[in-house]
């Protein structure tokens, strides 16, 4: 995820439409959606909290919290740009509920296409069943480009999780990384297994 998206999500809500449908993956591709603070994408400990400290749902705006930049998302769906953040700033809670739309009508090919093929509606993010995040821009993993925008895609591999674990869940390969989407396209994150729990990466990312 982009440094310079942080401001926004710990501000105001994500520009990303429609909160009420839920994330999907599938041969056909789709545009997932974020869930408002439901269950994680990887399990917490038994006592319901994760390693990390994260609630096992999601908190409300300026809760308490007692681990200065902790990092805690919520919600399934297959784009983690669509997940429900919680950051905790000076002892609170910071969070931020992004709207996802789906792409318009056509817009995803049935199978993941090929980085670099051109395509016609800028903007759509596309979801598969292998966990490939598609997204078409001219502004994929570097400066813009001149039009038109073109596919930009990326396949996590083949022994971490096929859909993004949530930051904070537990994990149990220290030091895993895994690679979702493109964290410097429209959707994509890069997250690590740090002392037993998921830790999601801002990338810095060209202009």
């Amino acid at each position: 995820m982009r440094i310079a998206m942080i401001t926004v999500f710990l501000g105001v809500l994500a520009g990303c439409g429609d909160p009420s449908s839920n994330g999907s993956s599938g041969s056909g591709g789709s545009g997932g959606a974020g869930g408002a603070g439901g269950g994680n994408a990887s399990s917490s400990t038994a006592s319901g909290h994760s390693p990390s400290g994260c609630p096992p749902t999601a908190p409300a705006m300026d809760e308490q919290c007692s681990v200065t930049g902790l990092r805690c998302t919520y919600g399934d769906s297959p784009r983690p740009d669509c997940r429900t953040l919680a950051d905790c700033i000076q002892g609170k809670f910071m969070v931020a509920v992004p709207k996802c739309t789906e792409p318009p009508a056509g817009a995803c090919p049935a199978q993941p296409p090929m980085n670099g093929a051109t395509c016609a509606s800028d903007g759509a993010v596309c979801t598969y069943a292998d966990g490939t995040i598609c997204g078409c821009s001219a502004c994929n993993g570097g400066p813009c480009m001149p039009p038109p925008p073109a596919w930009g895609c990326g396949t996590p591999a083949a022994d971490c999780p096929k859909i993004t674990p949530n930051a904070g869940t537990a994990c149990s390969q220290e030091g895993q990384s895994c690679t979702y989407g493109l964290p410097c396209g429209l959707s994509g994150e890069t997250t690590t297994c740090t002392n037993g729990a998921w830790v999601w990466s801002d990338e810095l990312c060209p202009l």
